[in-house]
Protein backbone atom coordinates (compact mmCIF):
# COMPACT_ATOMS: atom_id res chain seq x y z
CA UNK A 1 0.00 0.00 0.00
CA UNK A 2 1.17 3.55 -0.90
CA UNK A 3 2.11 5.82 1.99
CA UNK A 4 1.27 9.00 0.83
CA UNK A 5 -1.38 10.20 -1.45
CA UNK A 6 -0.40 11.94 -4.60
CA UNK A 7 -3.48 15.26 -5.17
CA UNK A 8 -4.82 13.23 -8.25
CA UNK A 9 -5.11 10.53 -5.78
CA UNK A 10 -7.08 11.95 -3.36
CA UNK A 11 -9.07 14.04 -5.72
CA UNK A 12 -9.96 11.16 -6.93
CA UNK A 13 -10.94 9.28 -3.27
CA UNK A 14 -13.17 12.36 -2.81
CA UNK A 15 -10.93 13.43 0.27
CA UNK A 16 -9.51 16.81 -1.37
CA UNK A 17 -13.11 17.73 -2.81
CA UNK A 18 -13.80 20.12 -0.16
CA UNK A 19 -10.66 21.95 -0.30
CA UNK A 20 -12.41 22.58 -3.85
CA UNK A 21 -15.71 23.08 -2.29
CA UNK A 22 -15.77 24.69 0.79
CA UNK A 23 -14.53 22.44 3.48
CA UNK A 24 -11.89 25.40 3.09
CA UNK A 25 -14.16 27.89 4.90
CA UNK A 26 -17.09 25.69 6.81
CA UNK A 27 -20.56 27.90 5.96
CA UNK A 28 -23.82 27.51 6.79
CA UNK A 29 -27.41 28.27 5.62
CA UNK A 30 -28.71 31.70 5.82
CA UNK A 31 -31.98 30.57 7.55
CA UNK A 32 -33.40 34.15 7.49
CA UNK A 33 -33.78 34.03 3.79
CA UNK A 34 -34.48 30.54 2.89
CA UNK A 35 -38.62 31.20 1.52
CA UNK A 36 -36.83 33.85 -0.80
CA UNK A 37 -36.54 31.64 -3.51
CA UNK A 38 -35.72 32.26 -7.46
CA UNK A 39 -38.89 32.49 -9.55
CA UNK A 40 -36.85 32.16 -12.40
CA UNK A 41 -34.58 29.28 -13.91
CA UNK A 42 -31.48 31.40 -15.28
CA UNK A 43 -28.39 30.84 -15.66
CA UNK A 44 -24.87 33.48 -15.07
CA UNK A 45 -21.52 33.87 -16.12
CA UNK A 46 -19.79 36.65 -14.28
CA UNK A 47 -16.58 37.97 -16.69
CA UNK A 48 -13.95 39.22 -15.18
CA UNK A 49 -11.19 41.69 -16.96
CA UNK A 50 -8.75 42.11 -14.71
CA UNK A 51 -6.00 44.92 -14.18
CA UNK A 52 -8.22 47.94 -14.67
CA UNK A 53 -9.39 48.72 -18.18
CA UNK A 54 -8.78 51.94 -19.75
CA UNK A 55 -12.90 52.91 -20.85
CA UNK A 56 -11.82 55.43 -23.42
CA UNK A 57 -10.42 52.47 -25.56
CA UNK A 58 -13.52 50.25 -25.04
CA UNK A 59 -17.08 50.59 -23.07
CA UNK A 60 -16.51 54.78 -22.37
CA UNK A 61 -15.26 56.15 -25.08
CA UNK A 62 -15.25 60.55 -25.47
CA UNK A 63 -15.15 62.14 -28.91
CA UNK A 64 -11.61 62.66 -29.96
CA UNK A 65 -12.83 65.93 -32.07
CA UNK A 66 -13.81 67.39 -28.90
CA UNK A 67 -11.51 65.90 -26.02
CA UNK A 68 -8.30 67.28 -27.61
CA UNK A 69 -4.48 66.98 -26.83
CA UNK A 70 -4.83 70.69 -26.51
CA UNK A 71 -7.97 70.93 -24.23
CA UNK A 72 -6.47 68.47 -21.95
CA UNK A 73 -5.61 70.62 -19.01
CA UNK A 74 -9.09 72.31 -19.68
CA UNK A 75 -11.55 69.30 -19.44
CA UNK A 76 -8.68 67.59 -17.41
CA UNK A 77 -9.18 64.23 -19.66
CA UNK A 78 -6.46 63.08 -21.77
CA UNK A 79 -7.24 60.56 -24.67
CA UNK A 80 -4.12 59.89 -25.89
CA UNK A 81 -5.31 58.89 -29.36
CA UNK A 82 -2.45 60.33 -31.10
CA UNK A 83 -0.30 58.15 -29.66
CA UNK A 84 -2.10 54.96 -30.93
CA UNK A 85 -1.87 53.37 -34.23
CA UNK A 86 -3.31 55.13 -37.10
CA UNK A 87 -6.40 52.65 -37.50
CA UNK A 88 -7.28 53.09 -34.11
CA UNK A 89 -7.50 56.53 -33.41
CA UNK A 90 -11.47 56.73 -33.95
CA UNK A 91 -14.96 55.96 -32.42
CA UNK A 92 -16.37 52.73 -33.45
CA UNK A 93 -20.08 52.66 -34.41
CA UNK A 94 -21.66 49.83 -32.96
CA UNK A 95 -25.39 47.89 -34.46
CA UNK A 96 -27.14 50.19 -32.61
CA UNK A 97 -27.39 53.78 -33.77
CA UNK A 98 -26.70 55.55 -30.37
CA UNK A 99 -24.17 53.40 -28.89
CA UNK A 100 -20.15 54.12 -30.52
CA UNK A 101 -17.43 51.79 -28.67
CA UNK A 102 -13.81 52.98 -27.96
CA UNK A 103 -11.19 52.02 -31.26
CA UNK A 104 -10.66 48.43 -29.48
CA UNK A 105 -14.40 47.03 -28.61
CA UNK A 106 -13.68 44.62 -31.80
CA UNK A 107 -15.66 42.37 -32.48
CA UNK A 108 -17.69 43.02 -29.43
CA UNK A 109 -19.63 46.30 -31.55
CA UNK A 110 -21.61 43.52 -33.54
CA UNK A 111 -23.78 43.03 -29.98
CA UNK A 112 -24.69 46.36 -28.85
CA UNK A 113 -28.61 45.78 -29.35
CA UNK A 114 -28.10 42.41 -26.39
CA UNK A 115 -25.82 44.76 -24.23
CA UNK A 116 -27.06 47.18 -21.37
CA UNK A 117 -23.76 48.92 -20.68
CA UNK A 118 -22.97 51.12 -17.65
CA UNK A 119 -21.14 54.13 -17.63
CA UNK A 120 -19.47 56.54 -14.81
CA UNK A 121 -20.09 54.06 -11.87
CA UNK A 122 -17.70 53.56 -8.71
CA UNK A 123 -16.11 50.64 -6.89
CA UNK A 124 -14.25 53.18 -4.55
CA UNK A 125 -10.92 51.53 -4.42
CA UNK A 126 -7.99 51.88 -6.27
CA UNK A 127 -6.42 48.36 -5.09
CA UNK A 128 -7.04 45.01 -7.31
CA UNK A 129 -7.65 42.63 -4.87
CA UNK A 130 -9.78 45.52 -3.07
CA UNK A 131 -11.92 46.28 -6.28
CA UNK A 132 -12.14 42.66 -7.08
CA UNK A 133 -13.84 41.86 -4.14
CA UNK A 134 -16.37 44.53 -4.16
CA UNK A 135 -17.31 43.90 -7.69
CA UNK A 136 -18.02 40.22 -6.81
CA UNK A 137 -19.25 40.53 -3.36
CA UNK A 138 -20.95 44.31 -3.72
CA UNK A 139 -20.02 45.26 -0.40
CA UNK A 140 -17.09 47.14 0.62
CA UNK A 141 -13.94 44.76 1.77
CA UNK A 142 -11.77 45.23 4.82
CA UNK A 143 -8.82 46.44 3.44
CA UNK A 144 -8.02 43.71 0.70
CA UNK A 145 -10.53 41.15 2.38
CA UNK A 146 -14.09 40.64 1.18
CA UNK A 147 -16.28 41.09 3.71
CA UNK A 148 -19.23 39.18 1.96
CA UNK A 149 -20.47 36.00 0.02
CA UNK A 150 -20.14 36.30 -3.49
CA UNK A 151 -22.75 37.41 -6.04
CA UNK A 152 -22.52 33.78 -7.58
CA UNK A 153 -22.56 32.03 -4.13
CA UNK A 154 -25.64 34.01 -2.92
CA UNK A 155 -27.33 33.07 -6.65
CA UNK A 156 -26.46 29.20 -6.75
CA UNK A 157 -27.72 29.04 -2.11
CA UNK A 158 -31.07 30.58 -3.73
CA UNK A 159 -31.45 27.80 -6.83
CA UNK A 160 -29.65 25.11 -4.53
CA UNK A 161 -32.27 25.59 -1.42
CA UNK A 162 -35.01 25.26 -3.36
CA UNK A 163 -37.16 21.98 -2.96
CA UNK A 164 -37.50 21.66 -6.91
CA UNK A 165 -34.64 19.49 -7.92
CA UNK A 166 -34.57 20.55 -11.13
CA UNK A 167 -33.42 24.27 -9.34
CA UNK A 168 -30.33 21.96 -8.50
CA UNK A 169 -26.70 21.71 -10.43
CA UNK A 170 -24.27 19.14 -9.73
CA UNK A 171 -21.34 21.94 -9.54
CA UNK A 172 -23.71 24.95 -8.73
CA UNK A 173 -21.17 28.07 -8.92
CA UNK A 174 -18.03 26.67 -10.54
CA UNK A 175 -15.06 29.39 -10.59
CA UNK A 176 -12.73 29.26 -13.76
CA UNK A 177 -9.42 31.15 -12.41
CA UNK A 178 -11.15 34.04 -10.16
CA UNK A 179 -12.13 34.14 -6.58
CA UNK A 180 -15.13 33.06 -4.73
CA UNK A 181 -16.37 34.21 -1.24
CA UNK A 182 -18.88 32.48 1.12
CA UNK A 183 -19.59 34.07 4.52
CA UNK A 184 -23.07 32.67 5.26
CA UNK A 185 -24.29 30.49 2.38
CA UNK A 186 -25.08 26.91 2.11
CA UNK A 187 -21.60 24.79 1.24
CA UNK A 188 -22.82 23.60 -2.18
CA UNK A 189 -23.27 27.63 -3.03
CA UNK A 190 -19.42 27.72 -2.61
CA UNK A 191 -17.44 28.30 -6.04
CA UNK A 192 -15.41 25.36 -6.88
CA UNK A 193 -11.77 26.70 -8.03
CA UNK A 194 -10.11 25.97 -10.76
CA UNK A 195 -6.92 27.23 -11.71
CA UNK A 196 -5.68 25.03 -14.67
CA UNK A 197 -6.59 22.27 -17.27
CA UNK A 198 -5.45 19.66 -14.68
CA UNK A 199 -7.56 21.02 -12.53
CA UNK A 200 -10.63 20.47 -14.60
CA UNK A 201 -10.12 16.96 -15.70
CA UNK A 202 -8.89 15.89 -12.35
CA UNK A 203 -12.22 17.03 -10.78
CA UNK A 204 -14.50 15.66 -13.82
CA UNK A 205 -12.64 12.09 -14.67
CA UNK A 206 -12.39 8.82 -12.86
CA UNK A 207 -8.45 8.30 -12.10
CA UNK A 208 -6.38 5.70 -10.53
CA UNK A 209 -7.75 5.57 -6.63
CA UNK A 210 -5.20 4.66 -3.86
CA UNK A 211 -6.62 1.31 -3.05
CA UNK A 212 -8.09 -1.13 -4.76
CA UNK A 213 -12.10 -1.24 -4.73
CA UNK A 214 -12.51 -3.47 -1.78
CA UNK A 215 -10.35 -1.05 0.46
CA UNK A 216 -12.35 1.59 -0.74
CA UNK A 217 -15.69 0.25 -0.27
CA UNK A 218 -14.92 -0.95 3.34
CA UNK A 219 -13.37 2.33 4.22
CA UNK A 220 -16.82 3.55 2.97
CA UNK A 221 -18.38 1.89 5.18
CA UNK A 222 -16.39 2.49 8.04
CA UNK A 223 -17.21 5.96 7.76
CA UNK A 224 -20.48 5.74 7.35
CA UNK A 225 -20.93 3.57 10.41
CA UNK A 226 -18.96 4.88 12.35
CA UNK A 227 -19.55 8.71 12.03
CA UNK A 228 -22.31 10.61 13.77
CA UNK A 229 -23.28 13.38 11.93
CA UNK A 230 -25.18 14.95 14.63
CA UNK A 231 -21.68 15.48 16.46
CA UNK A 232 -19.91 16.74 13.99
CA UNK A 233 -21.44 19.44 11.27
CA UNK A 234 -17.90 19.16 9.75
CA UNK A 235 -17.50 15.31 8.80
CA UNK A 236 -21.35 14.86 7.86
CA UNK A 237 -20.75 17.92 4.63
CA UNK A 238 -17.12 15.80 3.97
CA UNK A 239 -19.01 12.61 4.09
CA UNK A 240 -21.51 14.35 1.86
CA UNK A 241 -18.69 15.61 -0.31
CA UNK A 242 -16.96 12.07 -0.79
CA UNK A 243 -20.60 10.83 -2.19
CA UNK A 244 -20.84 13.59 -4.83
CA UNK A 245 -17.04 13.27 -6.21
CA UNK A 246 -18.19 9.45 -6.56
CA UNK A 247 -21.66 10.89 -8.72
CA UNK A 248 -19.25 13.25 -10.40
CA UNK A 249 -16.42 10.98 -11.58
CA UNK A 250 -19.34 8.23 -12.95
CA UNK A 251 -20.97 10.52 -14.92
CA UNK A 252 -17.63 11.19 -17.92
CA UNK A 253 -18.25 14.73 -17.38
CA UNK A 254 -14.37 14.73 -19.30
CA UNK A 255 -16.32 14.37 -22.72
CA UNK A 256 -18.43 18.17 -21.81
CA UNK A 257 -15.29 19.66 -21.61
CA UNK A 258 -12.09 18.18 -23.68
CA UNK A 259 -11.88 21.00 -26.78
CA UNK A 260 -10.01 17.79 -28.14
CA UNK A 261 -12.64 15.99 -28.81
CA UNK A 262 -14.96 14.92 -31.43
CA UNK A 263 -18.93 15.07 -30.76
CA UNK A 264 -20.73 17.43 -32.27
CA UNK A 265 -20.94 19.80 -29.41
CA UNK A 266 -17.21 20.31 -28.99
CA UNK A 267 -16.85 20.79 -32.26
CA UNK A 268 -19.40 23.81 -32.45
CA UNK A 269 -17.79 25.15 -29.54
CA UNK A 270 -14.18 24.55 -31.12
CA UNK A 271 -15.70 26.60 -33.97
CA UNK A 272 -17.35 29.73 -32.28
CA UNK A 273 -14.59 30.33 -30.02
CA UNK A 274 -11.83 29.69 -32.89
CA UNK A 275 -9.68 27.13 -31.08
CA UNK A 276 -7.55 24.75 -33.03
CA UNK A 277 -7.02 21.08 -32.38
CA UNK A 278 -4.46 20.18 -29.58
CA UNK A 279 -5.25 23.98 -28.33
CA UNK A 280 -5.11 21.80 -24.40
CA UNK A 281 -1.42 21.24 -24.73
CA UNK A 282 -0.57 24.42 -26.43
CA UNK A 283 -2.49 27.12 -24.59
CA UNK A 284 -5.36 25.32 -22.68
CA UNK A 285 -6.35 28.05 -19.59
CA UNK A 286 -3.56 30.38 -20.94
CA UNK A 287 -6.04 31.75 -23.10
CA UNK A 288 -9.36 33.35 -22.68
CA UNK A 289 -11.47 32.06 -25.43
CA UNK A 290 -10.61 28.37 -24.10
CA UNK A 291 -11.49 29.67 -20.66
CA UNK A 292 -15.00 31.02 -21.52
CA UNK A 293 -15.48 28.40 -23.96
CA UNK A 294 -15.05 26.00 -20.72
CA UNK A 295 -17.43 28.51 -19.12
CA UNK A 296 -20.04 28.14 -21.65
CA UNK A 297 -19.78 24.14 -21.47
CA UNK A 298 -20.93 24.33 -18.19
CA UNK A 299 -23.54 25.99 -18.53
CA UNK A 300 -24.66 24.69 -21.32
CA UNK A 301 -23.95 20.80 -20.55
CA UNK A 302 -26.17 21.76 -17.42
CA UNK A 303 -23.42 21.15 -15.09
CA UNK A 304 -23.39 24.71 -13.75
CA UNK A 305 -25.58 27.06 -12.81
CA UNK A 306 -23.29 30.08 -12.18
CA UNK A 307 -20.04 30.45 -13.52
CA UNK A 308 -16.92 33.23 -12.23
CA UNK A 309 -14.12 33.00 -14.91
CA UNK A 310 -11.29 35.05 -15.56
CA UNK A 311 -11.21 36.28 -18.97
CA UNK A 312 -8.10 37.92 -19.30
CA UNK A 313 -5.96 39.26 -16.56
CA UNK A 314 -3.00 41.56 -18.45
CA UNK A 315 -4.87 45.53 -18.37
CA UNK A 316 -2.53 46.85 -15.69
CA UNK A 317 -0.91 49.21 -17.89
CA UNK A 318 1.17 51.65 -15.99
CA UNK A 319 3.70 51.74 -18.57
CA UNK A 320 3.57 50.71 -22.44
CA UNK A 321 -0.41 51.95 -22.51
CA UNK A 322 0.08 52.71 -26.06
CA UNK A 323 0.92 49.42 -27.02
CA UNK A 324 -0.27 46.64 -24.10
CA UNK A 325 -3.69 47.80 -23.02
CA UNK A 326 -6.21 48.09 -26.25
CA UNK A 327 -5.03 45.25 -27.76
CA UNK A 328 -5.03 43.31 -24.56
CA UNK A 329 -8.33 44.87 -24.00
CA UNK A 330 -9.31 43.86 -27.82
CA UNK A 331 -8.62 40.32 -26.61
CA UNK A 332 -10.73 40.11 -23.69
CA UNK A 333 -13.71 41.80 -26.03
CA UNK A 334 -13.80 39.38 -28.84
CA UNK A 335 -14.07 36.60 -26.41
CA UNK A 336 -16.55 37.79 -24.94
CA UNK A 337 -18.46 38.59 -28.33
CA UNK A 338 -17.49 34.58 -29.13
CA UNK A 339 -19.34 33.89 -25.92
CA UNK A 340 -22.43 35.79 -26.35
CA UNK A 341 -22.36 34.42 -30.19
CA UNK A 342 -22.10 30.62 -29.23
CA UNK A 343 -24.89 31.11 -26.34
CA UNK A 344 -27.17 32.47 -29.07
CA UNK A 345 -26.54 29.82 -31.24
CA UNK A 346 -27.34 26.80 -28.84
CA UNK A 347 -31.27 26.25 -28.54
CA UNK A 348 -32.64 25.91 -25.37
CA UNK A 349 -35.25 23.33 -24.16
CA UNK A 350 -37.10 25.52 -22.84
CA UNK A 351 -37.56 27.48 -26.04
CA UNK A 352 -35.05 30.26 -27.35
CA UNK A 353 -31.31 30.11 -26.96
CA UNK A 354 -29.05 29.77 -24.18
CA UNK A 355 -28.50 33.51 -24.49
CA UNK A 356 -32.08 33.64 -23.70
CA UNK A 357 -31.46 31.92 -20.45
CA UNK A 358 -28.38 33.03 -19.19
CA UNK A 359 -26.83 36.51 -17.76
CA UNK A 360 -23.72 37.65 -18.46
CA UNK A 361 -21.58 40.26 -16.52
CA UNK A 362 -18.69 41.51 -17.38
CA UNK A 363 -16.43 44.03 -15.60
CA UNK A 364 -12.68 45.25 -14.41
CA UNK A 365 -12.03 45.62 -10.69
CA UNK A 366 -11.48 49.29 -11.79
CA UNK A 367 -10.93 52.08 -14.52
CA UNK A 368 -7.80 54.02 -15.36
CA UNK A 369 -7.04 57.60 -15.04
CA UNK A 370 -8.20 60.06 -17.54
CA UNK A 371 -4.79 61.50 -18.07
CA UNK A 372 -1.60 59.77 -19.00
CA UNK A 373 1.82 60.10 -16.84
CA UNK A 374 4.22 59.33 -19.96
CA UNK A 375 2.49 56.35 -21.72
CA UNK A 376 0.87 54.85 -18.76
CA UNK A 377 -2.18 55.25 -16.45
CA UNK A 378 -2.82 55.06 -12.97
CA UNK A 379 -5.93 53.57 -11.25
CA UNK A 380 -9.28 54.85 -11.01
CA UNK A 381 -12.14 54.22 -9.18
CA UNK A 382 -14.10 55.14 -11.78
CA UNK A 383 -14.88 52.77 -13.95
CA UNK A 384 -17.83 50.98 -16.69
CA UNK A 385 -19.29 47.15 -16.98
CA UNK A 386 -21.61 45.91 -19.51
CA UNK A 387 -24.30 42.73 -19.22
CA UNK A 388 -25.84 40.70 -22.03
CA UNK A 389 -28.24 37.92 -22.44
CA UNK A 390 -31.31 36.80 -20.36
CA UNK A 391 -33.44 39.36 -18.13
CA UNK A 392 -31.29 42.23 -19.56
CA UNK A 393 -32.51 45.21 -21.70
CA UNK A 394 -30.25 45.39 -24.71
CA UNK A 395 -29.12 48.39 -26.43
CA UNK A 396 -29.19 50.38 -23.45
CA UNK A 397 -26.70 52.78 -21.70
CA UNK A 398 -27.25 53.49 -18.20
CA UNK A 399 -25.18 56.93 -16.84
CA UNK A 400 -22.40 58.74 -18.60
CA UNK A 401 -18.90 59.88 -17.29
CA UNK A 402 -18.74 63.48 -16.68
CA UNK A 403 -16.81 66.11 -19.48
CA UNK A 404 -14.80 67.22 -16.92
CA UNK A 405 -12.62 64.49 -15.63
CA UNK A 406 -14.53 61.56 -16.82
CA UNK A 407 -15.94 61.02 -13.20
CA UNK A 408 -18.79 59.38 -11.95
CA UNK A 409 -22.38 61.04 -11.87
CA UNK A 410 -25.57 60.26 -10.34
CA UNK A 411 -28.06 58.24 -12.20
CA UNK A 412 -32.25 57.56 -11.69
CA UNK A 413 -31.75 53.72 -10.99
CA UNK A 414 -34.84 53.13 -12.83
CA UNK A 415 -34.56 55.24 -16.29
CA UNK A 416 -30.61 55.00 -16.58
CA UNK A 417 -30.31 58.83 -16.74
CA UNK A 418 -28.19 61.47 -14.92
CA UNK A 419 -30.80 62.79 -12.13
CA UNK A 420 -28.99 65.23 -9.56
CA UNK A 421 -31.10 63.33 -7.37
CA UNK A 422 -30.37 59.75 -8.38
CA UNK A 423 -27.39 57.25 -6.99
CA UNK A 424 -23.33 56.73 -7.97
CA UNK A 425 -23.88 53.11 -9.41
CA UNK A 426 -21.85 50.55 -7.49
CA UNK A 427 -21.28 46.91 -8.12
CA UNK A 428 -24.14 46.56 -5.08
CA UNK A 429 -27.05 47.83 -7.39
CA UNK A 430 -25.91 45.89 -10.14
CA UNK A 431 -26.20 42.98 -7.80
CA UNK A 432 -29.78 43.65 -6.46
CA UNK A 433 -30.87 43.78 -10.02
CA UNK A 434 -29.36 40.77 -10.67
CA UNK A 435 -31.82 39.08 -7.76
CA UNK A 436 -34.45 41.48 -9.01
CA UNK A 437 -34.19 39.75 -12.13
CA UNK A 438 -34.78 36.26 -11.28
CA UNK A 439 -38.16 37.03 -8.72
CA UNK A 440 -35.85 37.79 -5.47
CA UNK A 441 -37.04 41.05 -4.15
CA UNK A 442 -35.44 40.95 -0.41
CA UNK A 443 -32.75 42.18 0.12
CA UNK A 444 -31.27 38.14 0.95
CA UNK A 445 -27.53 39.80 0.52
CA UNK A 446 -28.01 42.69 2.66
CA UNK A 447 -26.23 44.89 0.14
CA UNK A 448 -28.69 48.24 1.52
CA UNK A 449 -29.81 49.61 -1.86
CA UNK A 450 -31.91 49.63 -4.33
CA UNK A 451 -31.59 47.80 -7.65
CA UNK A 452 -30.33 49.18 -10.74
CA UNK A 453 -33.89 47.73 -12.58
CA UNK A 454 -33.12 50.18 -15.76
CA UNK A 455 -30.83 47.03 -17.02
CA UNK A 456 -33.42 44.61 -16.64
CA UNK A 457 -36.06 44.20 -19.74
Amino acid sequence: MKGKFTRRQLLRHGIALGALTSMGRLSLPSVAYANSGPTIDRNFIFCHMAGGWDTFLGLDPKDPDIFTDERKYETRIELGFHMLPSNRRSLIQSNVPDIVFGPYIGKLKDYADKMAIIRGMSVDSLGHKAGAARFITGKPPSGNNARGSSMATILADRYETQADADMHRLISNLCIRTSSYNTDRIPKATGTKLWSLDDLFDFVEGVDAPFDSTVSSQIDQFLQDNVDPSRSEFLDKALAFKVKAKEMTGLNLREKFDMDGSTAEILAARDAFELGYNERNTVGFNDPNYRLATAARAIVSGVSRCVSVEVIGTLDSHFDWSRDQGREQQKGFDAMANLIAYLDSIPHSNGGSYLDHTTILCFSEMGRKPMLINDGRNHNRNTSCFLAGAGIAGGTIIGASSDIGAGCQKVDLTTGTLSATGDIVRPEHIHRALLHGIGVTDDVADLRVSPLTAILS
